[in-house]
């Protein structure tokens, strides 16, 4: 089954700012009202299709079955600030498992003494879960499909995956 769901109407560019939060102009008020929107926004969104509809029977699995899985940020701190909150709430409002606590990051330092966090994955926990992902914007996709790849070797099945946002191509990447 294929949902799809336009929030352009909901969610707006500086929403997917804040959320990220890593913006010099991103208050931490901005921030937590952004990632309190999206938490109504996907509770609501994963209720709506993984529910039962009266007189229609429900191929999909029942969201208690299902594992929220956010995609980590390039580092740990951007991570935490995204998703703990997040994950954590969207889960208490669906009946989801939460995965944020399958994943954790060392840190290390490069040559030119910058740190640099390295993620790893709790495989086994992975083992026979069905999982949502969830990006809050997605460029090409490819972010996405390679990390349902990851999970995927480690025994998880990816049944569906959505985000905040989709980036408009503005001809400045070079990959478009």
């Amino acid at each position: 089954t294929r949902c799809s769901r336009d929030w352009s109407s909901d969610v707006c560019s500086s929403d997917l700012v804040n959320f990220k939060g890593n913006s010099e102009l991103t208050t931490e008020i901005d921030h937590q009202q952004a990632v309190d929107k999206a938490i109504d926004l996907v509770s609501s969104f994963l209720k709506a299709v993984f529910s039962e509809k009266e007189g229609t029977p429900n191929t999909l699995p029942a969201l208690s079955q299902l594992t929220l899985v956010c995609l980590p940020a390039s580092t740990r701190k951007h991570t935490e600030r995204r998703f703990r909150k997040f994950s954590e709430q969207v889960c208490e409002a669906t009946g989801m498992k939460n995965a944020y606590n399958a994943f954790s990051f060392t840190t290390t330092k490069d040559e030119d003494g910058d740190e640099v966090d390295a993620l790893h994955i709790d495989e086994t926990f992975f083992q026979g879960k069905q999982v949502i992902l969830f990006d809050d914007i997605i460029a090409s996709g490819g972010s996405i499909v390679r990390f349902a790849e990851k999970l995927e070797i480690s025994g998880a099945k990816v049944i569906a995956a959505l985000a905040l946002g989709k980036k408009i191509p503005d001809g400045y990447d070079n990959n478009e």
